[in-house]
């Protein structure tokens, strides 16, 4: 399966735990975020996790409290240590389709020192040599990896790749000096030190050394009778040359020689033999370390070349003390399409095929229940835009019905005051009495020309009508009075003295009431 691309590194040791998360950048690569927990004791022995839950909430801390920069994802690449893994290349004859599957597997279990029911077993094509294949064979404690899964669950994490350290450590080594040559990898750790042969930039054998960085300490510690902290303090400052841990680094080069003896005396070529030695690892730089190798290992030695520059922001660190974590977030950007062998097993390979085929759905869900409301809401929203317009429409049309029956009204009744309140009421009054058009009539035969309405009343209790208006003077309101009195259907003319005021034009005010009304009753 194909690490992605955002997920992090992460290494579980036996003292401390990493974790850190890489950008590219034009010449390598950046530190986007950084985290480590010391380990308490009783939590991992020699490899093997003793306790899943506390080495998962010291996981869990690096990740919510990082030193440096933030966290965004939840996929991790996480590294092996060697001391529970067996690695070695082999060659075997080719054969097609599924018998070649088969050949490496039965020769696999043939050279693996762990029991086949006890261990995962994965392989990779390296090379060939003549009619055979050069083939890397790898098996890993059933135990210890599922307890890595587990950690990695109680955690909150999802691993995409579990990656062996040398993998990772040799990742971060410039390509160019790792081709066209055997040499051996010492990568020496705190409390293990791993050997790793690599064969023209492909890794072909490691092995542990159970001598490192805490016994230089301890025997320093022990020969100068301090406490190991100023013992550790001194061996980081003051180097090698003047702290003279001459046992444990006597007992390393005699494992790194006995390792690089083996390997030589069972190969043919001379390409195919160490002839060079790359020191790596954070102790690598330790004052006089790398002289003191040179004159004790026949061989040429040298710290190995970095293969990238590392920017660590806000920082004066080293890329060394950050080598293995580094080099499996390198694998997460660069092995998208899932070249390199995968320790992941097959179980969890294939959950997280299923959860991600479950993500995809979910997702593909997610969108469509969001253009299905983004649907809903612009079709909401049109239909009201629709709606507002029908009304915008409806009350244009009844503005100018109004006009235009307005209009009409001005034509049949001049005698109207050019009010718009006055042409509302007779429209009104139209529409609601049944003999509006006889009073209407009648009013029109009694006023002057000169003469306009500025109201009209009707009182249906009294059944009395009120006329309001402004004539030319007094003369002509006594001619409106008479005027209504001849009309044979109009009774009760009644005009008020106040409207007989000699100002011109005056304004006056008459009542009367029309004979055998029969308005009392308006259209339903």
């Amino acid at each position: 399966m194909a690490a992605q691309r955002n997920a992090f590194g992460l290494q579980i040791a036996d003292a401390i735990v990493k974790a850190a998360a890489v950008a590219k950048a034009p010449d390598g690569y950046s530190l986007t975020a950084y985290g480590q927990q010391p380990l308490a004791g009783g939590l991992i022995d020699q490899g093997l996790i003793l306790n899943p839950k506390g080495v998962a909430q010291a996981v869990r801390h690096i990740i919510d409290h990082p030193a440096w920069g933030a966290f965004t994802t939840n996929h991790v690449v996480c590294s092996l240590p060697e001391s529970r893994v067996f690695l070695k290349a082999i060659t075997v004859p080719q054969y097609k389709g599924r018998d070649q599957s088969e050949m490496i597997l039965w020769e696999a279990q043939s050279i693996v020192p762990i029991p086949k029911e006890k261990a995962y077993y994965y392989w990779q094509i390296i090379g060939t040599a003549g009619s055979k294949l050069e083939v890397l064979i790898c098996a890993a404690e059933k135990h210890h990896v599922d307890q890595l899964v587990e950690v990695n669950r109680l955690a909150g994490l999802i691993p995409v790749a579990f990656d062996l350290e040398c993998y990772a450590t040799t990742r971060t080594i410039a390509q160019q000096a790792l081709l066209g040559r055997t040499l051996m990898q010492v990568h020496i750790g705190l409390i293990t030190t791993t050997l790793t042969v690599v064969r023209n930039g492909s890794i072909w054998f490691n092995s542990v050394i159970k001598i490192a960085t805490r016994d230089f300490i301890s025997e320093i510690a022990e020969g100068k009778q301090v406490p190991f902290a100023q013992a550790e303090s001194d061996f980081y400052k003051l180097g090698l040359s003047r702290t003279s841990p001459e046992r444990s680094f006597k007992e390393l080069v005699n494992g790194i020689t006995a390792a690089i003896n083996f390997h030589n005396t069972r190969t043919e070529g001379e390409r195919e033999k160490i002839s060079q030695v790359f020191l790596s690892g954070s102790n690598a730089t330790v004052p006089g370390l790398a002289d003191k190798f040179v004159q004790s290992l026949p061989f040429d030695v040298k710290i190995a070349p970095p293969r990238f520059t590392l920017k660590i922001p806000k920082s004066g660190q080293r890329m060394s003390p950050l080598l293995t974590v580094v080099g499996s977030a390198v694998r997460a950007i660069e092995d998208d399409h899932g070249r390199e062998m995968n320790l992941l097993p097959a179980y969890i390979v294939d959950s997280i095929e299923t959860m991600s085929v479950r993500t995809l759905a979910r997702n593909f869900l997610w969108v469509f229940l969001y253009v299905f409301v983004a649907a809903l809401i612009i079709l909401a929203a049109t239909a009201a835009v629709v709606e507002q317009n029908k009304r915008q429409v409806a009350g244009e049309i009844k503005k100018q019905q109004e006009q235009i029956e307005k209009a009409e009204a001005k034509k049949l009744y001049p005698w109207v005051a050019d009010t718009n309140k006055l042409f509302d009421q007779i429209i009104k009054f139209e529409a609601s009495h049944l003999n509006a058009a006889l009073v209407l009539e009648t009013i029109s035969k009694a006023l002057p020309e000169t003469t306009v309405l500025t109201n009209i009343k009707y009182t249906s209790r009294s059944r009395q009508w009120e006329l309001e208006g402004i004539a030319k003077d007094r003369i002509e309101v006594l001619k409106i009075e008479e005027s209504l009195k001849k009309i044979t259907n109009i009774e009760k003319v009644r005009l008020p003295l106040s409207s007989l005021s000699d100002y011109q034009p005056a304004e006056f005010k008459i009542y009367f009431i029309l004979k055998e009304e029969k308005d009392e009753k308006t259209k339903k």
